[in-house]
């Protein structure tokens, strides 16, 4: 009997050793995939991307260090969601924000992410944390929707930001209900009833975390955007910055390498009406993703690799 338990065991600790392997290399499988179809792109903006890392590597340090700022928050409100159910150290909160970032390159709709940061917490009840994780996602959006007007209505005309403001303000409504409704299920309840458990203080934390972080990756991409066009017009500079990040939040993505193609595609989309040279913002948009995905993913492989994969 303890012999049939312990080839259980092995079986099982080799199922896990398999998992992470292939995650591993559908990873890199997925890298290899799309750098080859943007070969065309990367070979005529290598030269300019090099030149620029040259010519103004103070200005990419200082990207550098704000992308460790801003997955650094995001951690930190990971640790304020958790907190409310469980302890865990900036460390942990710190590894399962890029574990779920590295698992959501593999995924569909950035599911990978609910089970990197869930799977990191050696704890039991973890799951209710998702229905934390949703409200910490819901925050993110919900900043990213309100300075995406700015972008909206310089591109479109005031009416959108008013037309967005009330969308906005249903939406919340309709969301809220919908968790009510679906924390009286008994399947969702264990996963979502926590949302109603944090009170207005803490919500609000949470909502000026989100708007930091939105802040820390703007201030980024304008930094990186003038590397490559010194004399774009500021205010132009960050509603561009705001439309792109609002484009690419509502349109749905296979993982972060489809959330490539959409920066490129809204970035151009946007600069192109004001008659701004779109290898130059491409250019730029492709330095701010390497920055704050492509790195942070690679350097979250080690987390992921240590998560408890038989929770």
């Amino acid at each position: 009997m303890k012999m049939g338990l312990n080839l259980n065991e092995d079986r099982k600790r080799l199922l896990l050793v398999l998992i992470k392997v292939s995650a591993l290399v559908i990873i890199g499988l997925l890298l290899y995939l799309k750098l080859s179809d943007q070969e065309d792109l990367i070979k005529t903006l290598y030269a300019r991307i090099v030149s620029s890392i040259w010519q103004s590597w103070h200005l990419y340090l200082l990207v550098v260090i704000l992308m460790i700022v801003n997955w650094s928050i995001e951690a930190i409100k990971w640790k304020i969601l958790v907190a409310k159910f469980m302890l865990i150290s900036f460390k942990s909160s710190f590894g399962g924000v890029l574990s779920g970032l590295t698992l959501s390159f593999v995924t569909p709709h950035g599911i990978g992410d609910y089970f990197g940061r869930i799977l990191s917490i050696d704890e039991e009840g973890t799951e209710k944390l998702v229905g934390s994780l949703l409200l910490g996602r819901v925050s993110q959006m919900l900043a990213t929707v309100l300075f995406g007007l700015i972008g909206l209505g310089y591109m479109y005309g005031f009416l959108w930001v008013i037309a967005g403001l009330l969308l906005m303000y249903f939406s919340i409504v309709i969301f809220f209900k919908m968790i009510a409704w679906l924390s009286s299920k008994l399947f969702f309840e264990k996963y979502l009833k926590a949302i109603s458990s944090y009170n207005l203080h803490e919500l609000a934390n949470i909502q000026l975390l989100s708007i930091l972080r939105y802040v820390v990756f703007s201030i980024q991409f304008l930094i990186v955007l003038y590397i490559f066009l010194p004399d774009l017009d500021l205010m132009i500079g960050f509603a561009g910055t705001t439309f792109i990040f609002l484009f690419k939040s509502i349109l749905p993505t296979i993982n972060f390498l489809s959330d490539l193609g959409i920066r490129e595609y809204s970035a151009i989309i946007f600069f192109d009406q004001f008659d701004i040279d779109t290898i130059s913002v491409i250019c730029a948009s492709l330095s701010i993703w390497i920055i704050n995905i492509l790195v942070p993913t690679i350097l979250g492989i080690p987390f992921m690799l240590r998560l408890k994969w038989s929770s």
